[in-house]
Order: C-alpha cells, then structure tokens, then sequence
C-alpha cells in the first residue's frame, strides 16, 4: 500500500513511515505540483527489498498539507501508466484513462484497444457486433482533436477479437513509443 485516501478525499496520503515514494520528471529529477514517474523505495521488505523501483505509473505529488489533520505527504493524483499515455506531435499527452470515458458513450462499441506505433497516429482496434457508425467514428476523432489539435491521425480497425495478455488481462492502451 503505497498511498490511500482520507475521509477529505482530496488525494491520497502516501505512506512514508515505511515506504519514500518519490516522482521524477523525464529528466529523472525529484518533481512536486507535476506529473512525474512514480519511483519507490521500500526497505521494511526484508525478502525483497524496494530501491528507487519504477513501478510503471504516474502521479502528481504534492506539498499540500490535507485538511484532515494527517501529516502523511499527499498525492495529489494519479495520472495513469507510463506505458499508457499516448503522445500527440503536438505535445499533448493522453492518459489511458481518456479512452474508457470517451469511448463508454458508444454502445455498439463492446471491446477496443488504442496503440501507437507512431507519434503521428493512433490505431483503434474496436470489437463490434452491429458494426461502428460512419458518425462514431467522426465524433470519436473529433474529440480525440479536441486534445491533440488534430495533431494526431486515428485509424479505427473492426476486429473479431483483441487478445489477451500473457498474464490474462485486457490492455486497453499499448504504446510503443513509452517515454516520448
């Protein structure tokens, strides 16, 4: 348990009394107030300890002092997988949580996956029954330029089926370009 949330839920104490959670820039420099790559150190962990471990994600740390009285530092929020965030030529970056939301308002759409292969362009790989609209797709790029200026091309793809990964579980971002 690296971090949990007060009964004020404006962010999650991180644990410090066992664990330094730290977030560093791309530069691999300590960043408080910004989206950094969360990195843990972890040496209550006899059997395996813990030293700057890169746990994949990203998060905003914070120097803000909860309300609740608890003195633990905040995590302000967490911000996704590094391997999750898709890049736009424009520099906007889009966690992979943006996808489930913009996508969860197309019913005809029961299964997808967005990878990048390229920063110019995003591929949706969509299981459909019915099949996707012409107008779902126009309002799927539009938003997606809302974000990205139209920076970024997305080319949506019908599939019968997105595979699995080895450990069973359904990727819902996978990103070739991680750490643009």
């Amino acid at each position: 348990l690296v971090a949990a949330e007060c009964n004020r839920k404006l962010g999650l104490h991180t644990n410090i009394d066992h664990l330094v959670v730290e977030t560093l820039d791309e530069q691999g420099a300590p960043i408080l107030g910004a989206e950094g790559q969360v990195v843990i150190t972890d040496l209550s962990n006899y059997g395996m300890p813990f030293i700057r471990y890169a746990n994949g994600d990203m998060a905003t740390l914070s120097d803000r002092v909860c309300a609740c009285g608890n003195p633990l530092p905040l995590m302000e929020s967490i911000d996704g997988r590094k391997l999750d965030i898709i890049y736009a030529p424009n520099g906007a970056r889009l966690p992979g949580e943006f996808f489930p939301h913009l996508l969860k308002d197309f019913p005809e759409i029961e299964k997808f996956q967005v990878r990048q292969e390229h920063l110019e362009r995003i591929e949706l790989l969509v299981v459909s029954r019915s099949g996707v609209k012409p107008a779902t797709t126009t309002a799927i790029a539009k938003a997606l330029n809302t974000y990205t200026g139209g920076s970024l091309a997305i080319d949506l793809r019908q599939v019968d089926t997105i595979p699995l990964t080895s450990s069973g579980k359904h990727r819902v971002v996978f990103n070739k370009l991680a750490g643009q």
